[in-house]
């Protein structure tokens, strides 16, 4: 027997090492892919832009200009609908689900022009001018800007705004029970994230808020900190067994949340 169990694990080990085992492990094929090369893999068209900020980061901006269920009129003018990821996530997060459940998709089979940005820093948007990415001076970032603090303190861009969506948002941390964020405290005196002063209540933007009761992160004791304060507040929705990651890859998201937003866009088109 101990024959036996030596014979199997030196044919365990010199299988995995030399491969033969590992042809037969189901691989996602869009493991190794970039957004581009996912949104083409689904069947959608795509578009890939290098945008470049005032202070030399590159930044990666991806189009789906339309579905795949309205590819016959792809040259109509379209509503646009830019979505901007969250902390510790990229623009893959509206693309990294089924079709039928990822965002970015379900907006462009609605008829909708989707664009998808990526913030600095993120594994899309490693370049810039003359720094390095290795470098301290590239991470270095003088101002983190978040859509609350953009349209509450620049009127240009928030008047080009008709709704604004927010799903989870993150305003206040004060009862955030997150690891990440309760670490990030404790090294506050080496950790420069401090945010810019700025008032919610001076944001003129139609918007509507989504948040879930177990999110770690999105507390809901901080997200009803944020809710008085939105002055154009038109719809909240308040889902009990919603993480912060739900927002993104929960079974039911489409049910829950995305159907209601391609809702809300038509009826206010």
């Amino acid at each position: 027997m101990w024959y036996l169990f030596k014979m199997l694990s030196f044919i365990l080990i010199f299988g995995t090492t030399h491969g033969t085992f590992q042809n037969r492990r189901p691989v996602n094929p869009e493991a190794n892919m970039n957004i581009s090369q996912i949104i083409s893999y689904w069947g959608y068209p795509d578009e890939e832009y290098d945008i470049t900020t005032e202070d030399g980061y590159i930044l990666g901006l991806y189009r789906i200009p339309y579905g795949k269920t309205n590819s016959d009129n792809s040259s109509a003018q379209r509503l646009v609908v830019y979505l901007q990821h969250g902390l510790l996530t990229s623009a893959s997060s509206w693309i990294s689900n089924l079709p039928n459940s990822s965002l970015g998709f379900l907006l462009a089979d609605a008829g909708y022009d989707v664009w998808m940005g990526n913030s600095r820093g993120t594994t899309w948007s490693r370049k810039h001018l003359y720094l390095e990415t290795n470098s301290k001076e590239f991470w270095a970032f003088s101002k983190v800007v978040f859509t609350f603090v953009t349209f509450s303190t620049i009127p240009k861009i928030a008047e080009r705004i008709k709704i604004f969506f927010a799903l989870a948002p993150v305003f206040s941390i004060k009862y955030s029970k997150s690891p990440l964020i309760k670490m990030a405290y404790n090294w506050k005196s080496v950790i420069k994230t401090t945010s810019p002063l700025y008032n919610v209540a001076n944001m003129n933007v139609s918007t509507a808020t989504w948040s879930g009761e177990s999110d770690l992160l999105a507390d809901p004791e901080d997200v009803n900190i944020l809710l008085p304060e939105i002055r154009n507040h038109i719809y909240h929705k308040t889902i009990s067994y919603y993480n912060h990651i739900d927002f993104l890859f929960g079974l039911d998201v489409y049910h829950q949340v995305y159907h209601e937003i391609i809702d809300i866009i038509q009826g206010n088109l």
